[in-house]
């Protein structure tokens, strides 16, 4: 009998096809976890910019409706022209009954967040965390004479989210002579 190569090669017995280990499986997982991991970080970080951008943006607004509505007032107190004594006068106890520019001095908007002239909550979602408060200085300008100290008005709308200043306006107003 003559023998040919494909009987001269041993068989070997059928090899049962094998499947992914639980090694293997729980691997390419942690593999897997890692890289969408690493790949979302810059999305998230990406979120977190366009808010707090967005937070500075309503900050501003916010600010500059202040400052406008503190400048649309007389420099002088209307009752009382010759006080130069900065923050409110007698009987002025809310926002509404401010009546001149430097009766805003020392204005601090609480946790509940901002409000509007007549002291009713900004109803926003934009705004919320926002806090504001109000400096006034009398300033000296270069320029102008040592005898007229009480001319410029310097106010100052500080924004601030969660105890963190997000934005400072300050805006210098004259006496209108």
């Amino acid at each position: 009998m003559k023998l040919t190569t494909a009987d001269a090669m041993p068989r070997s017995p059928a090899v049962p096809a094998r499947g992914i280990s639980l090694a293997e499986t729980l691997l390419a997982a942690t593999l897997l976890a890692v890289a969408a991991t690493a790949g979302a970080l810059p999305f998230a970080a990406g979120m977190r910019s366009v808010l707090e951008s967005q937070r500075v943006e309503q900050a501003i607004l916010l600010a500059s409706a202040l400052i406008d509505e503190i400048c649309a007032l007389p420099f002088d107190d209307p009752i009382a022209p010759t006080n130069r004594s900065l923050g409110p006068g007698p009987g002025e106890t809310t926002r509404a009954l401010y009546n001149n520019t430097d009766d805003y001095h020392g204005y601090v908007e609480t946790g509940s967040g901002p409000v509007d002239y007549q002291s009713a909550p900004i109803p926003a979602a934009d705004v919320a965390g926002l806090t504001r408060e109000v400096t006034s200085e009398y300033v000296l300008l270069p320029g102008q004479p040592a005898w007229d100290t009480y001319a410029f008005v310097r106010v100052t709308v500080r924004v601030y989210y969660q105890k963190r200043q997000l934005v400072s306006l300050s805006r210098i107003v004259a006496r209108e002579y």
